[in-house]
């Protein structure tokens, strides 16, 4: 046997340490900071919006789950008052709407899924969006109160 071979537990080991590390990270942060801005909203502080992250996870659709020729992607995107989540699409839909960012919040408000709602490994992957996401909603809080 190939020492490749023998090398293939240890990789999927370490690929599957880091999605359930990865998850347990956004596992513990997202739910809190969800529950604020949903309390946030509901105190009448913040109008629903919605702010769409990068791609966070590309991959082929499983058999029968999608076009044989396409792949799906996964964008974060945080929704009030929904909080964070992502928008799973399809690569041809998400190419034709990408460069124009009315329609691609259009789009993504129509697809979000909330978190709790999330596969693990897009849980995992959406754990490096949190900061831009929050921070671009928070710039439009400080311009608000200036």
């Amino acid at each position: 046997m190939s020492d490749s071979l023998l090398t293939l537990p240890e990789q999927l080991r370490f690929i599957h340490e880091q999605i359930t590390a990865g998850r347990l990270a956004a596992d513990s942060l997202i739910p809190a900071i969800n529950s604020e801005l949903s309390r946030m909203h509901e105190a009448g502080i913040v109008a629903p919006a919605i702010f769409v992250g990068n791609v966070v996870l590309r991959r082929s659709y499983y058999p029968n789950q999608g076009p044989d020729d396409s792949g799906q992607l996964v964008v974060a995107v945080l929704n009030i008052p929904g909080g964070l989540g992502a928008c799973y699409f399809d690569c041809d839909e998400f190419l034709h709407v990408e460069s124009d960012i009315r329609e691609l919040s259009n789009v993504a408000s129509a697809k979000v899924i909330s978190y709790a709602d999330l596969d693990s490994h897009a849980k995992a992957c959406l754990l490096n969006q949190v900061g831009p996401l929050i921070s671009a909603f928070i710039a439009t809080i400080d311009i608000a109160l200036r």
